[in-house]
């Protein structure tokens, strides 16, 4: 099995992965409040990313993928998993792709910048559109 939330948690909602229908409004919530959490922390890693000299690709690289990766794995955790769900995984041709845009936009600053929110708008998760800025 897997779980990504600690049972401390979701105890309290009264859902159990056992009796997971779907159907639990307080675990819902609570679901999409550390979606929303860990797309907060992911936005706050690119702002970081895009604070970096652009002459530090290195480092903006190795920044830029888990944070480009954590968008494509939330993006089948928008909604809480049912049992019968896949584990929620990117595929390795996709992980590839993403190192490849990442190191063909690096010398490019509009096209650099704008990576983060084309990849929120690819896989639907506008709410959290990043600054963008120039560093």
């Amino acid at each position: 099995g897997r779980c990504y939330l600690p049972k401390e948690k979701w105890a309290p909602t009264g859902w159990t992965p056992q009796h997971n229908n779907g159907d639990n409004p307080a675990f819902n919530s609570l679901w999409k409040d550390h979606i929303k959490l860990a797309m907060d922390c992911l936005n706050d890693g690119w702002t970081y990313t895009q604070a970096l000299p652009s002459s530090w690709i290195r480092v903006r690289l190795s920044c830029s993928w888990p944070i480009l990766l954590g968008i494509r794995t939330l993006q089948p955790l928008a909604n809480p998993p049912l049992p019968q769900s896949k584990p929620a995984k990117v595929p390795r041709s996709e992980v590839y792709e993403i190192m490849l845009r990442t190191i063909v936009s690096s010398p490019f600053p509009s096209v650099w910048n704008g990576l983060y929110n084309r990849f929120l708008e690819q896989y639907q998760l506008p709410e959290h559109k990043a600054e963008t800025s120039s560093p």
